[in-house]
């Protein structure tokens, strides 16, 4: 009796996916082939639009709605006997910082920071405004109102830090208390 050999069929699907080595019929001696790697395509952005950038030296009035929030936040520090008050024009670099204007205001202990804060959120809810975010610390609260962002600190924190040195290219207004 003669009995006839053949090779194993490979299934269709198997079959695309691989090649056989040296183009031999024995589907033992695979190799396998792969596809090239497309790295995918990059989404369209728009086109940025040239920021205008202010003079050096003058207060911008872009924001009068900052500008307004950030003189009610100096006068209520003012008010619970804050000194150094000081209001910072970042419109300029607006888009770098997220805000328009930086309040600095200096307090003696924490208890008068803590006043501070609380009669800023008094005032605030009064004006239909909200604080975003508070971060507090024994000598050091941030207040994030949207386009103005307020520090009050204790003056060691404040000189260790140097806000003004910082934004020393920035337009600064000193707020005095009325007597």
């Amino acid at each position: 009796m003669v009995v006839k050999r053949t090779a194993r069929r490979v299934p269709a699907k198997a079959a695309k996916a691989t090649k056989t080595a040296k183009g031999t019929n024995y589907p033992e001696i695979r190799v396998r082939v792969r596809k090239p790697v497309v790295p995918p395509k990059k989404p369209r952005t728009p086109a940025k639009k040239p920021r205008r950038v202010a003079p050096a030296g003058a207060m911008t009035r872009t924001n009068t709605e900052a500008h307004a929030l950030a003189r009610s936040v100096a006068e209520v520090a003012l008010a619970k006997k804050a000194s150094d008050v000081l209001i910072i024009d970042t419109s300029a670099r607006g888009s770098a910082v997220g805000y328009d204007y930086l309040v600095l205001a200096t307090g003696d202990s924490e208890p008068q920071l803590d006043a501070v804060r609380s009669e800023l959120e008094v005032r605030l809810k009064s004006e239909a405004q909200r604080v975003r975010s508070i971060e507090a610390s024994p000598d050091w609260i941030l207040l994030d109102l949207g386009d103005v962002v307020a520090h009050l600190l204790t003056s060691e924190r404040r000189g260790q830090y140097d806000f003004e040195a910082l934004w020393g290219d920035a337009p600064q207004e000193s707020i005095a208390a009325h007597s």
